[in-house]
């Protein structure tokens, strides 16, 4: 159910998830957002991870937050050393998203011009990133 008080998406799932985990399972989870998470959630995220070693994460974001900023660029850094595969959307995710997500009524995914130049761009940046 939703929070008591307003929470980013990221701070909402690890709430639920934390209340669900088993200790003697292993889990694999996929996120797909629009933005990557900001400097906090990264660091709420990274702390996760570091304390749920039976935890895979992989993020798939649309777009990278503040990407200048140094505490947003360090906090996806530490999401990585903690084990968190980072990446940009490309058409395959969108397309996927689309497919699973969203109530298209049969319509077909429509990539917008550019789609891939900017996943080209957003992919390097964050590759400049995680280093």
């Amino acid at each position: 159910g939703p929070p008591k008080t307003p929470c980013h998406a990221e701070d909402c799932f690890m709430t639920w998830f934390h209340d669900m985990l088993s200790p003697d399972q292993d889990y694999q989870v996929t996120w797909y957002a629009s933005w990557s998470p900001c400097a906090d959630c990264a660091d709420l995220v990274a702390g996760f991870l570091a304390t749920h070693t039976k935890v895979s994460l992989t993020v798939f974001a649309a777009r990278l937050y503040y990407h200048r900023d140094p505490e947003h660029r360090r906090g996806l850094r530490r999401m990585s050393q903690e084990g968190a595969q980072v990446h940009i959307m490309s058409l395959r995710e969108f397309e996927y998203c689309w497919e699973k997500f969203v109530d298209n009524q049969g319509k077909p995914f429509q990539p917008w011009d550019g789609l891939n130049e900017n996943h080209q761009l957003l992919d390097t940046q964050l590759q400049e990133i995680l280093g």
